[in-house]
Order: C-alpha cells, then sequence, then structure tokens
C-alpha cells in the first residue's frame, strides 16, 4: 500500500501564497526550468497545492528538488490510497445465527454456527442503546440534534433501505432517512465536484456506513428479502463523500480534500476506512485542521492478510489528532489472521477474524455483516470470481478488517456526543470523546496495558457502548498517555529526545521514523516537556489523565513559515452561573491553530482592559476548556479577562472581555 500516482505532485506554500498561485491559476508556474507542468488546485483553505508534471519525471525526485526552493514549505508525491478490506431491534438479522455453508468456511467439519451480529454483542450495543437514545429513532421521534459522521470512503448505495428510519419515506434525513445529502459529495484532484454521483462502485463503503449509520428496528429488507441490520450510531446523520473514482483509484489528495471539506461543513465525526503505509504530510496537515476545528477523526489501523503484528504505521490512522482503530476478533481477541499493533493504536472495535485450531489443521471464518449494494460492483464481482470468501452477495454480506472496526467507533463517538450535548463547534469535544471511549474501554485481555493504562494490541481496549454512556472506569486505570509529532523547521523529525517531568520524575521517549512519539504509561498530573531537535529547545506543559490519551502534542522546533495565520480564539467569558466569589472567578475559554496548534494559553484578570493587577497571566490547559482563577476580586466591580493563545509557530492572539462581577 505504497504507490505513488504518477504525473503529479504536491507543494506546500504559506497561506497566502497559495492563495495568490490559485488567483493566477493560468499563469502560476512551480519552476521556470521544468516543462509541462500545470497547476491543477489548492487543497482546501491550506498552503498545499496541486500541480500535474510530465509523466516521464520521477515524482520523488521533482519534490525533492521542490523543497530547496526557498517559498517552498514542502513538497511529496501523491500516494495512492486503499480501502481496507479483509430488548433487540426488530432488525431481521439482528438475533439470527448463522448457520448457512456458504457463508461459514470451516475445515473443521464440526457444523459449527454463530449469532450473525455477534459484533453488536461484545460491545454491549443494546445495553448502551437503552441508556442513550432510549429508544428507536423513527422519522418524527428522533433526537433534536443528530450528530454529523462524514464517511469519507468509497461512497455508498444512497438509497438502501435500511437506511430509512421507521415511518421514513427515504434515506434523506429530510424525509426520515439518514443521509445528509446535500452535503454529500465527490472528490476528484481533492476538490468536491458539483452534481456528481457519490453512489458506490465498489461496496466498501455502503459496508462502512451501515456498521455506523444503519436505522434501528425498521424491519426488513423488503417482503421477499428477509434481512435487515442497525448500525451502532442509530442517532447519527451521515455525509458520504466518496473519494474512489469508477475505476477504484483514491489518492492522499482526494481524501485530504474530503477531510478538510468536512470539518469546513461541520462534520463532528469523521470515519477513514482508508490508507496508505507512505508517511503523508498532507494527511497530517488535513487531520490537525479538523482535529483543530474540533472534529473527532477515526482512521482505520493497518492489517495484511498474511498475518497479525507489529507491521508499520498506516496513514491518516497513525497521523497526530487521529484516533486509530485497531480490529477486535469474536469476543475481544486479537484479529491475529491480520491486524496490525503499534504505538499509533488507541481503541479497537469488532473486525472479524479466522480462528484456527491450535494445531493449525483447521480454522473458521468469523465477519461483520452489514449492508452491501443492490446492483453488483467490484466487491460482487470478485466474489462471483472466487476471489472473495464469504461472497459479496448484493443487499448485505460479510466483510472483515480494520476498515470494518472503524465505523463501530465513529457510531459510539456519535452516540455519546447525542448524550452529552457535544458538537463540533464546542470547546474540545472531540478530546472529551477520545477521552471517553479510552477511559472506559475494556482491556485486553481483560486486563489491557499496565495500570490500566495502554497497551500497543488494542491501545485502550475494546469499545463498549454501556460502559462508554455511563462513563465506567472500566480498568480501574491509573495511568495516562501522551501523543504527538516532533517538527524541525517544518519538517517531521526521528530520532528525537522528548522529556515530560512529573513532580520529581522525569521520563523519556524518542520519535519514531515519522517523527511521531507516545509516552505509554504516564501518572496523572502536570507534565513540563521538551524537546530539542539540533539544539532548537521547545517546552509545553500538558495534562495526563488517567485512563486515557492527551493528543496532538506537537513540537514545532526551529522555524517555520507555512503557518502564516495567528491563532482563533472563539469563546472567553466568565462563569455566569450560581453565586459570584470575592476571591475565585471561573473562566471558559476555547481557541485553536488549524496549521501548528496551540502551544499555550494564558489568561489573566485585571480593573481595566488588558491588565492584570487582579489575577496575573496563568497558563491554563487548552483542553480542558474552563479554569478557576484565584485572587482578590471584590464583587459588586467590572474586570477584564485577557486570553493570549500562542501557536506552535509562536504567533499569537490576544482578546479581552468585560465582565461584571
Amino acid at each position: 500500500m505504497d504507490e505513488i500516482v504518477p504525473g503529479q505532485v504536491l507543494v506546500k506554500y504559506s497561506q497566502a501564497k497559495a492563495a495568490s498561485i490559485e488567483k493566477a491559476a493560468a499563469t502560476s508556474r512551480l519552476s521556470r526550468s521544468m516543462a509541462g507542468e500545470t497547476f491543477v488546485r489548492r487543497i482546501g483553505p491550506s498552503g498545499w497545492t496541486l500541480w500535474k508534471i510530465q509523466s516521464d519525471l520521477d515524482p520523488r525526485e521533482v519534490a525533492a528538488e521542490l523543497r530547496k526552493r526557498p517559498e517552498v514549505v514542502t513538497a511529496e508525491p501523491v500516494n495512492r490510497v486503499y480501502p481496507l478490506v479483509l430488548g433487540s431491534p426488530n432488525d431481521p438479522d439482528f438475533d439470527y445465527v448463522e448457520k448457512d455453508p456458504n457463508l461459514i468456511l470451516d475445515l473443521n467439519e464440526s457444523d459449527p454456527s454463530f449469532r450473525r451480529m455477534w459484533n453488536m454483542d461484545d460491545i454491549s450495543a443494546v445495553a448502551g442503546w437503552s441508556i442513550y437514545p432510549g429508544y428507536y429513532p423513527t422519522a418524527t421521534l428522533k433526537p433534536a440534534y443528530r450528530p454529523l459522521v462524514a464517511i469519507i470512503d468509497t461512497g455508498c448505495d444512497m438509497n438502501h433501505p435500511d437506511f430509512i428510519l421507521p415511518g421514513g419515506t427515504g434515506t434523506d434525513v429530510g424525509v426520515g432517512g439518514q443521509f445528509q445529502k446535500n452535503l454529500s459529495a465527490y472528490f476528484d484532484f481533492g476538490d468536491p465536484v458539483p452534481g456528481h454521483s457519490t453512489e458506490d462502485l465498489n461496496g466498501h463503503g455502503t459496508h462502512v456506513a451501515g456498521i455506523c449509520l444503519a436505522a434501528a428496528n425498521n424491519g426488513p429488507f423488503s417482503a421477499s428479502v428477509d434481512n435487515g441490520v442497525p448500525g451502532v450510531g442509530i442517532n447519527a446523520r451521515g455525509m458520504i463523500l466518496r473519494v474512489f473514482d469508477d475505476q477504484g483509484n483514491a489518492s492522499d489528495t482526494d481524501a485530504a480534500g474530503a477531510i478538510y471539506y468536512a470539518a469546513d461543513k461541520g462534520a463532528d465525526i469523521i470515519n477513514l476506512s482508508l490508507g496508505t503505509t507512505n508517511f503523508s504530510q498532507l494527511f497530517q496537515d488535513a487531520v490537525t485542521y479538523a482535529f483543530q476545528k474540533g472534529t473527532a477523526v477515526f482512521a482505520a489501523g493497518n492489517e495484511n492478510g498474511n498475518g497479525g503484528g507489529p507491521m508499520g504505521p498506516i496513514y491518516p490512522a497513525a497521523c497526530s489528532g487521529a484516533c486509530a482503530v485497531a480490529a477486535a476478533g469474536p469476543g475481544g481477541t486479537f484479529a491475529s489472521a491480520y491486524g496490525g499493533t503499534g504505538s499509533y493504536i488507541d481503541v479497537a472495535a469488532p473486525g472479524g477474524n479466522i480462528t484456527y485450531a491450535p494445531d493449525l489443521s483447521a480454522y473458521t471464518i468469523q465477519y461483520v455483516w452489514s449492508t452491501a449494494m443492490r446492483t453488483p460492483g467490484a466487491l460482487y464481482a470478485m466474489s462471483q470470481s472466487g476471489a472473495l470468501f464469504p461472497p459479496y452477495n448484493l443487499d448485505y454480506a460479510y466483510l472483515t478488517g480494520t476498515s470494518m472496526a472503524c465505523p463501530h467507533v465513529s457510531g459510539a463517538a456519535a452516540l455519546y456526543y447525542g448524550k452529552n450535548g457535544l458538537k463540533q463547534s464546542g470547546s474540545w469535544h472531540n478530546v472529551r470523546v477520545y477521552r471517553a471511549l479510552e477511559f472506559t474501554a475494556q482491556g485486553y485481555g481483560g486486563i489491557g496495558g499496565p495500570k490500566g493504562g495502554w497497551e500497543p494490541t488494542f491501545g485502550y481496549g475494546e469499545i463498549d457502548l454501556e460502559a462508554l454512556l455511563n462513563n465506567t472506569n472500566s480498568r480501574n486505570a491509573k495511568a495516562g498517555s501522551i501523543q504527538g509529532i516532533v517538527y524541525y523547521n517544518g519538517t517531521a523529525l526521528a530520532n528525537v529526545g522528548v522529556k515530560a517531568k512529573i513532580g520529581t520524575h522525569t521520563f523519556l521517549t524518542t520519535t519514531l521514523p515519522d517523527g511521531s512519539y507516545r509516552f505509554d504509561s504516564l501518572p496523572p498530573g502536570l507534565a513540563a516537556m521538551s524537546a530539542q531537535p539540533f539544539g532548537a529547545l521547545k517546552t509545553r506543559n500538558i495534562s495526563v489523565v488517567a485512563g486515557s490519551d492527551t493528543p496532538g502534542v506537537d513540537f514545532w522546533a526551529g522555524t517555520f513559515t507555512g503557518d502564516s495565520t495567528p491563532p482563533v480564539i472563539k469563546m472567553l467569558m466568565a462563569n455566569s452561573g450560581g453565586a459570584h466569589s470575592p476571591t475565585a472567578m471561573g473562566v471558559f475559554y476555547c481557541g485553536y491553530d488549524t496549521e501548528t496548534g496551540i502551544d499555550k494559553v494564558t489568561i489573566q484578570i485585571g480593573s481595566t482592559s488588558g491588565g492584570s493587577d487582579v489575577v496575573a497571566p496563568t497558563e491554563v490547559q487548552q483542553y480542558d476548556g474552563g479554569a478557576k482563577l484565584m485572587g482578590n476580586i471584590p464583587l459588586g466591580r467590572t474586570y477584564y479577562i485577557t486570553a493570549v493563545y500562542t501557536n506552535g509557530n509562536g504567533t499569537t492572539t490576544t482578546k479581552t472581555v468585560p465582565v461584571a462581577w
């Protein structure tokens, strides 16, 4: 999964430079010494631009030459991405026991059978739905706010009846369905193509969408087809973003463009059951953009049909700010036939597995059942030729892989958003759902990592809806983690030492080849962190939370010209509820930076605008969204709260608001 696209190259400039190139597209040139290059488009609102080059040129060599130019932040080839395939509701398949010999391959001749939707049992789905929403939504009875999930994939069978709520007349949300069709789109060269179909021609995206979004309690598919499944996120609505073309090809350019688009359109959650094993700075920048905007990004972990284990990272799952999902087999076992492990894994969910006899003389396949295309597509053709087993039948089918695991987690996140009133526009609600999923997960092997912390097989463990919606500390967790990337002059750097001092103890780790790092078993508290590539010291103060990650803790050391925009402060206010205190003031705040993130937030209180005579500048944790500042604050006066946000590039934004106290 490391193929690059010929005849194309990605070049990153400052946002201002990219905007000027886009404006003068007809006359823009990559280089005076290069013939035949053509500007294609800018990727989202970023500094990334896509160019066509002569097909006989090696994109890697072209990118290397372009990186030498002073106005270029970085350049890289375009990478191919791949779909990663390998009271109960009245949906007929929910309680069905699979016995069909055409759908069960068993070489033990033991007349096997298993519950068709075993995956829903493994994540305590019914118990979770009983907590929230507490009923099966219908076209007329549904939550006031339905979290928006972007499915970035091969598209979807947009009129499959299992995406219609009971009482609905179609799959669009306006007529009782699960899809926000007016926001769904097809992408080519990183941009949405107006009027182009989002219909699935492969089958992968329809299966993924069903696991996440299929309506519950809406009965059988039809009078003649007695099948039907519920998705995990029964309260959610879906934005279908198709990034694979009619021939089944896709690139990180298209997928990244869809990430930018989804974040700008208000997606609460993004599901990415696709990837490339090539490190992609474009993918990383797109994930950073979405994460900083408040979107929760879930991506499928690596896999290999030749057996599971430590097979290295895959992107965007290994991107800083994304939540990477590993695959579990039935009963919380490791998907040993294909599942990848590694430092980037955060949680696990059912993906199916092949179970082998101890002497390897027999095995049984138990995959994940979900919606399938109603018309023949690429996966159907593969199964008809004997290249795919169990067969990908029309309407419903079995598939396996981390691709199937990922939408379980996206659906679970949608339930958590709904129960707790969370939205993309809130104050770091994406970090809140990451931490909740990790804190409440069932540890691998029933134990998980040391002190209920992280380990590389399942991360913090397999998700559990009942525990999630009850906020249960499933592992008695006493340790947490911090993860991120170290950059030097804008380039992710390997073999850099990272320190975290908590109290009197100092912990050390080293960045991996893609510049990423993870501290895997830290005590809760405030960590004084530092990284110093080539002598360029960068420091940050970061909270460690037991049982979960503090994600997206990146170090932008040295100099970086790619971030020309200051941080955005979207909320700053005093806590106006309850009695005011003369010794303490509660402050709510939220800000972000879509290029280099936020390094530091300080808040002060003065008796005059911008002053600090009441409370001196105090550093607060950006993900907390609120802090209690102590000082001499007599009642009956007007004070001024000032927040200063500093991004990774060292640029600051200051905001002051008055408060009557």
